[in-house]
């Protein structure tokens, strides 16, 4: 299907692009779900589940290390599972289909979640000695 799209090129005119478009329109591109973005961490020593929209019937890949999986969609959502990868920082997550999306600097290692309301909030500033907890610190890749 093909769509006339205007976009604007000044305040004053609007140019006219014809744009062709797959099935229907840019819905049905891949796109992993919203949670899947660069720094994120994965939980160590468990199976890493991707999942998102694409076209029915689109063959889709993931590559996170030495993990590797390929499905073929049955419908317009897609769940593909990767073994677990061994523990580190800087890995790149590679998924292909139609279109190809590569998420950066992924940690995988211990998530813990944290939920609450003001007695969760206390800056590190305001504790007793911080500037040598600071130092004094091994594990130097949290992320927030």
């Amino acid at each position: 299907m093909n769509k006339l799209l205007f976009l604007p090129c000044d305040k004053r005119k609007l140019k006219l692009y014809y744009a062709p478009m797959r099935g229907g329109g840019m819905e049905n591109f891949m796109k992993l779900a919203s949670i899947f973005t660069d720094n994120m961490v994965f939980q160590q020593n468990a199976e890493i589940r991707l999942f998102g929209t694409c076209r029915k019937g689109e063959k889709i890949s993931a590559q996170i290390g030495k993990s590797y999986s390929e499905i073929t969609a049955d419908d317009e959502r897609f769940l593909i599972v990767l073994d677990a990868v061994e523990s580190g920082r800087e890995y790149t997550l590679t998924v292909k289909g139609d279109e190809e999306i590569v998420i950066r600097n992924i940690g995988i290692g211990e998530v813990f979640i944290a939920a609450g309301q003001s007695n969760m909030e206390m800056p590190l500033s305001v504790t007793n000695d911080c500037m040598s907890e600071l130092i004094d610190a091994e594990k130097c890749d949290i992320r927030v």
